[in-house]
């Protein structure tokens, strides 16, 4: 939370919009080049914090640049594979 009001300039949760929520996700799938499920613990904070501290619903924020799932390799296929 504390990332959210510096990059909003100081103010205060209650006196950002949901464009200010949807331009801080998408800061952090792109500038900062998080993992997926780091911006959707953001996500899930903006939205607690809203809900029951502020008493704000946010919409939908359709906007919003999602940070992109990695791809993983199973370790053991892997490693016979560049065994051979």
């Amino acid at each position: 939370m504390k990332n959210f009001i510096f990059f909003n300039d100081k103010r205060h949760a209650n006196n950002v919009g949901e464009e200010k929520v949807s331009h801080y996700l998408t800061y952090f799938a792109v500038d900062r080049k998080v993992t997926s499920s780091v911006q959707n613990l953001a996500l899930c904070s903006s939205v607690f914090i809203y809900q029951h501290g502020l008493k704000r619903e946010l919409t939908l924020l359709t906007n919003t640049i999602r940070a992109k799932v990695a791809t993983r390799v199973e370790s053991q296929r892997y490693y016979l594979m560049m065994r051979k």
